[in-house]
């Protein structure tokens, strides 16, 4: 199933998640922000559980995210957190 996010105080406009039915990453999507980065992220993270990949991501922070408090991981872990608790 694909899950779509807006993130917020980052680059990146919109993240998109394919997760199977046993809870395993297919692919990430990124729109906006830093491509290569963007592309790298999502390699790294297919094949990983949903679960795994929050616990590896949270909290993960970026001082260049407007707040400073926050970042383009730390928003695809929120985003996982949430469809877990669909």
């Amino acid at each position: 199933m694909i899950y779509n996010f807006k993130p917020s105080d980052v680059c990146s406009s919109m993240f998109h998640i394919d997760i199977d039915e046993n809870g395993v990453i297919k692919s990430l999507v990124v729109d906006g922000g830093c491509e290569g980065y963007a592309r790298g992220l999502g390699l790294l993270l297919a094949g990983r559980t949903a679960d795994e990949v929050a616990a590896l991501l949270e909290g993960v922070i970026c001082e260049s995210s407007v707040t400073g408090a926050t970042s383009c991981p730390d928003q695809i872990s929120k985003m996982l957190r949430g469809i877990n608790r669909q």
